[in-house]
């Protein structure tokens, strides 16, 4: 990392709102909004829906 480089980067609303200690992210001067996170996480639910858990398989029988 250069820091007189620019660097476009991306993360969830929670670390561009400066979370845990990241308030670096809030003084970018070239952002772009997009859905927030958990809103497309509840449309992906939405649209999938129902969404059943993958099968555990993770015990194995040897022979």
């Amino acid at each position: 990392v250069v820091p007189t480089s620019a660097y476009r980067v991306t993360m969830n609303s929670f670390l561009a709102d400066g979370g845990d200690g990241f308030t670096v992210f809030t003084q970018c001067t070239n952002q772009l909004g997009g859905e927030v996170d958990l809103d497309a996480l509840v449309r992906y639910f939405e649209k999938h829906s129902p969404i059943a858990p993958p099968p555990l398989v993770r015990i194995t029988r040897l022979p």
